[in-house]
């Protein structure tokens, strides 16, 4: 009976006017719920024993990382397992490892969804939706014309803003970065034209 949306609060509003261009005479609404839910993410390889702790509806199997761990919807005043916080550093450096990019800083309304790099977030079988034949299109016939990727440099700093080149010519610039805890390197992601394989970032390799 309802179709549940995560995205980033700041673009809720912006979601639902879409919607609401599309709807005709259909008996549905669409509704902002953002004041009345939050997310928490659980990572870890124990955080599968504590999936029991909170309705099966609210439980994601998603994880930040890209390893074992999964997100959850809650309302104000639920009760949360006793577990260590992470800061926004850490969760960033998360994110970025994964090349989990975020919509309206990596990626936005003029990045096609085959650029992303991820195919597991749009169907190859259903039938005609809003943007299918351009998705189709790049998939059947060619490639795409850039590709968001995760870098890896040296640096061990912020390098968000700073030009990605490729036999000294520009080729993108860095939209996320953040510094492993594990390895102590730069992780960054960026937009590059298809193909490439070779970058440097401040003039360093970027691999």
């Amino acid at each position: 009976n309802e179709v549940w949306i995560d995205k980033h609060e700041s673009k809720a509003s912006d979601v639902a006017a879409l919607f609401e261009k599309f709807h005709f005479n259909e008996n549905v609404n669409f509704e902002d719920v953002t004041n009345q839910w939050g997310e928490v993410a659980i990572e870890g390889p124990e955080s599968e024993q504590f999936t029991g702790s909170f309705s099966a509806d609210c439980v994601f199997k998603k994880s930040i990382s890209g390893e074992k761990g999964f997100r959850v919807w809650v309302r104000p005043g639920t009760v949360l397992p006793n577990l260590p916080w992470i800061g926004f550093k850490a969760f960033e450096a998360l994110r970025v490892e994964a090349g989990e990019p975020y919509f309206g800083i990596d990626v936005n309304e003029s990045t096609l969804q085959p650029e992303t790099g991820r195919d597991d977030c749009a169907s190859t079988t259903k039938g005609c939706y809003a943007g299918q034949e351009i998705i189709q299109r790049v998939r059947n016939f060619g490639h795409p014309s850039r590709l968001l990727i995760r870098l890896v440099t040296d640096s061990g700093e912020n390098i968000i803003g700073e030009k990605i080149t490729s036999a000294g010519v520009e080729a993108g610039i860095i939209t996320s970065s953040a510094v492993s805890p594990r390895t102590g390197k730069t992780v960054a992601l960026g937009l590059v034209p298809y193909g490439k394989n070779q970058f440097e970032v401040k003039g360093k390799p970027a691999v």
